[in-house]
């Protein structure tokens, strides 16, 4: 079992309040933050997985300029990847997520919606600090993108933002509503049409 860094885990914290006092289950924050939520596709109308190496760079490069523009004025990012596991215990990373996630430090737990049922696992978050253009960052969005990473979060403590890349898109939170405007405009081709922002 992997020893708990606290100095790691305390640096976490902090970046993660720079964005908001909600936990980080990153599949969750859309309904948490939606005044500052945006979605925005991988791929041309919305499809889900790539089939080919150009729209397999597609994704990558979608995610990678959403990045540089939503975290223009940070240098490090926080990433966190999670995996689901008995509560106070630190489950170690599958050998995938690692293979990807090279040298993380168990960070925290969180109840995916914020509650204690004990009937689900909690998710257990390892986070690390990469510089932003990192070739980590790169491989956890293609990964991410697969499915093969879950609960991926890129973190902005400087401009107070979070990202979540996933299978089919990449959710942007920004530190408020005008911001979440700005970016959504400057994208507007690649966001969600719907109504609800699905």
């Amino acid at each position: 079992m992997p020893e708990c860094d606290v100095a790691d885990a305390a640096s976490f914290d902090k970046a993660w309040r720079a964005v908001t006092e909600e936990p980080p289950a990153a599949h969750h924050l859309k309904y948490l933050l939606p005044h500052r939520w945006v979605r925005f596709y991988s791929l041309p109308n919305g499809k889900r997985y790539a089939t080919s190496e150009a729209e397999r760079h597609e994704v990558l490069g979608r995610a990678q300029r959403l990045i540089e523009y939503v975290c223009q004025n940070d240098v490090n990012l926080l990433v966190a990847t999670a995996v689901g596991g008995p509560s106070g215990q630190q489950p170690l990373l599958p050998d995938a997520q690692r293979a990807v996630h090279t040298h993380p430090s168990y960070w925290c737990e969180v109840r995916p919606d914020g509650d204690d049922d004990e009937e689900d696992w909690p998710l257990h978050l390892w986070g690390s600090w990469e510089r932003k253009g990192s070739a980590v960052l790169g491989d956890l969005i293609s990964h991410a993108s697969e499915f093969e990473i879950f609960g991926a979060l890129i973190v902005g403590p400087v401009g107070g933002v979070a990202i979540h890349p996933y299978d089919g898109g990449t959710d942007v939170f920004t530190a408020n509503t005008s911001d979440r405007d700005l970016v959504r405009a400057t994208f507007e081709a690649w966001a969600s049409p719907r109504a609800d922002g699905l």
